[in-house]
């Protein structure tokens, strides 16, 4: 492979490196739409050990101002619930039947602007 070449892969990769982090970084910012995403910074107490939502439950969006989470184990749904009202996101869950939805607040004009001040900070 020439240097030309491998300086063309490198760069590639290493861009598709910046855009996931980008992808990641801008799928937390709670937006009106639902989005698994929303929760991948959520952190829960489980067995002693502080553990990412993602690792001990799914996260789907069945409707657009949805989020509902499966816990692998559902006699972890209140510690789950728990995490994700004392997160940063503002958002209330509520559990029914060991599954946990999550609505997405109606976005104001204020949060708007919240939006747009933390997404230039990302950027």
């Amino acid at each position: 492979m020439s240097t030309i070449q491998q300086i063309v892969k490198d760069s590639r990769a290493s861009m598709d490196k910046g855009l996931d982090a980008a992808r990641r970084e801008f799928g937390s910012v709670r937006s009106g739409k639902a989005s698994p995403n929303m929760l991948d910074t959520v952190r829960v107490e489980m067995y002693g050990q502080q553990m990412m939502l993602n690792q001990v439950a799914s996260i789907a969006a069945p409707e657009p101002r949805t989020l509902l989470v499966t816990p692998f184990d559902k006699g972890q749904a209140k510690a789950i619930e728990k995490a994700i009202r004392d997160s940063d996101l503002g958002l209330e869950p509520s559990s029914q039947g060991g599954v946990i939805r999550v609505p997405l607040p109606q976005m104001n004009e204020q949060r708007r602007k919240e939006l747009v001040k933390i997404i230039h900070g990302l950027a």
